[in-house]
């Protein structure tokens, strides 16, 4: 996968009703949208997951019609179909990949405080 810039300016979760997305980030000044659904479950993201993100960021009002839309699905155990253009799809090992590479992180356990 090529490397993909994600700015945004405003961070958040959002909810209308009874429905809810995970996270929006909005990117004002190039008038982007990113959507993202966070699944932690042992089966493997379907295609239903996309499908129903997109129903629920049609009700995001924000530059409605005149923004463009990225989804990123992150999964604890993959997918069952591939990504596509403004559709990302990241597993549980580039989340792993990405942290080793971006974050010096020290487990401690509780073996370890003193």
């Amino acid at each position: 996968m090529d490397k993909i810039r994600i700015e945004f300016n405003k961070i958040g979760k959002w909810w209308r009703k009874d429905k809810e997305i995970d996270i929006i980030a909005i990117n004002e000044k190039e008038k982007i949208v990113y959507f993202c659904e966070c699944k932690w479950t042992k089966r493997r993201v379907r295609r239903e997951v996309l499908r129903d993100l997109i129903r629920k960021a049609e009700e995001f009002e924000w530059k409605r019609n005149k923004r463009r839309e990225v989804y990123l699905i992150f999964s604890k155990s993959g997918f069952e179909f591939e990504s596509e253009e403004d559709v990302l799809l990241v597993d549980l090992d580039m989340m792993v990949k990405f942290a080793e590479r971006n974050f010096r992180i020290e487990l401690i356990t509780n073996d370890d405080a003193t």
